[in-house]
């Protein structure tokens, strides 16, 4: 599979998503793909876990934990070929009070975490911009996707497309291979 490929099913499940938050209805998007099928939205699976974790289960460590343990087994399982996973995100972008810093400073920054970053924005180092966060992966690559978002759903500004190896990625959303 390409990375055009993972990127085109990026942008299908973000423009699905996007359907929901117009709807004020957006939690996150589970989808698979299978070579010479439609992407595959799992809205079962979706309303299951917020049936059993809540509405704010993405706030919450332990619930997200076990989501995703429970969608790599299904992974593991179901053998798709590609798995595409969108949640509502913040991106965290640098100001020009931040690029004036000496280069430590601004990795320490940078490094230090959501509640770091959330502070940084307060001493306007950073700007805070709200994104859909489409993870669309294969056993191989992953896609990360960050689409600007306005609260009435509408995207802006042009997307940041990341592609790295499947050995490279780590965390939570990995769901092929062993996480590190």
């Amino acid at each position: 599979m390409t990375d055009a490929i993972l990127q085109g099913l990026a942008l299908q499940a973000l423009n699905m998503a996007k359907v929901d938050v117009q709807r004020n209805q957006f939690i996150c998007l589970m989808a698979v793909y299978h070579e010479g099928s439609p992407l595959y939205r799992m809205k079962r699976i979706e309303a299951r876990f917020v049936e059993t974790f809540g509405q704010n289960w993405l706030n919450d460590g332990r619930k997200k934990d076990a989501v995703f343990d429970g969608l790599r087994f299904c992974v593991d399982a179901g053998k798709p070929d590609a798995v595409v996973f969108v949640t509502p995100s913040n991106m965290f972008k640098p100001t020009s009070k931040l690029e004036k810093l000496p280069p430590e400073q601004q990795k320490a920054i940078i490094n230090q975490g959501h509640d770091g970053h959330h502070q940084a924005v307060r001493q306007g180092l950073f700007t805070i911009h709200d994104v859909l966060c489409a993870v669309a992966q294969n056993d191989k690559r992953v896609c990360l996707y960050n689409q600007s978002v306005r609260s009435s759903g509408l995207f802006y500004g042009q997307p940041q497309v990341d592609f790295f190896d499947q050995a490279d990625f780590d965390g939570r959303l990995k769901m092929y291979g062993k996480e590190q």
